[in-house]
């Protein structure tokens, strides 16, 4: 007599109990704290559901994009419908938004980029934000993701089924936290006569030359904001409300003298774009350097035991 196949060996073919297994029943229906519903149906079964699974994506912004890049693989033969929906005129998410004078990426250009697309003509190490809205813009008709993407498209709301314990559609959200800015709460600033700007919603191209300039806090922005228009101001002010702590510079081993941002000869880029395996070397060795700085969060290492004893 021949053994019965023993439940949940790793054998080919479907599964033993997959014919006497109902597809779906009400009891199995049951809400978990993390919002998920265990699944109805057995791998190679099919679904009951008679529409596209709906997969909708906020922002098409770094996360936003690479996102839909996967999604073409990820989905690839199945029943999904994905759409993304930005609220700006077009993609790029905090590079598109912020233009103040020297917004730029702290990260090495080589690392701040997608694995699955790398870029060997980055001017700079560090670069600027209108490069970087360039280099993610260009993604989307290269890969053809437009055809996902619907812009002046604002979700402010996602509505959530208790009875089925799931959103009537998946949301993806990737619209980050950099473009929910606020104004300080500062008496007299909406009366105040001058022009006023925040740096995230920067009027791009707007002339500060000659002029005086009153900037308040000292973030990222602030930083990099004071150290790029003190050359071209007539008087420049600037309120430090708390201490501010900058580091070193990201891999600045590979970065300029003294850590100073350092710009691409054409010879630098040809090289990369005739060799791509040299450009990923080279890529290799700045995301090295970054991920040392890590050793100082890890159980005894060197660098942890100096950060405690310090």
């Amino acid at each position: 007599m021949t053994p019965a196949p023993k439940i949940g060996s790793n054998r080919p073919g479907p599964h033993p109990a997959a014919g006497k297994r109902p597809v779906d029943l009400p009891e199995w229906r049951v809400p978990t704290e993390t919002g998920y519903v265990v699944g109805s149906n057995l791998v190679g079964e099919q679904s009951t559901k008679q529409t596209p699974f709906k997969v909708i994506v906020v922002g098409s912004g770094a996360a936003g994009i690479d996102f839909l890049h996967h999604s073409l693989t990820a989905f690839k033969g199945l029943d999904v419908d994905v759409r993304c929906f930005d609220k700006n005129a077009d993609v790029g998410g905090t590079w598109y938004e912020n233009r103040y004078p020297g917004c730029a990426c702290d990260g090495p250009s080589p690392s701040y980029q997608f694995a699955w697309r790398p870029n060997p003509e980055w001017s700079k190490y560090y670069s600027e934000s209108p490069e970087i809205w360039e280099y993610i813009k260009g993604i989307v008709p290269d890969e053809g993701l437009d055809r996902f993407i619907q812009l002046n498209t604002e979700v402010k709301k996602a509505t959530w089924d208790e009875k089925k314990s799931v959103w009537t559609v998946v949301l993806a959200s990737t619209d980050g936290s950099k473009h929910a800015w606020k104004w300080p709460d500062i008496p007299g600033l909406q009366s105040f006569k001058g022009r006023i700007f925040h740096t995230a919603n920067y009027q791009e191209g707007y002339d500060l030359k000659g002029k005086r300039v009153a900037v308040i806090g000292s973030g990222s922005s602030g930083v990099q904001m004071v150290a790029s228009i003190y050359d071209d101001v007539n008087k420049l002010y600037t309120w430090v409300r708390s201490p501010t702590w900058i580091t070193a510079g990201f891999a600045q081993k590979y970065a300029g003298k003294n850590g100073a941002n350092l710009s691409y000869t054409e010879e630098d880029k040809k090289k990369w774009r005739e060799d791509p395996e040299k450009y990923r070397e080279y890529r290799k060795l700045i995301e090295e350097e970054i991920n040392q700085r890590f050793k100082v969060i890890i159980r005894n290492t060197a660098e942890s035991q100096e950060a405690n004893e310090t």
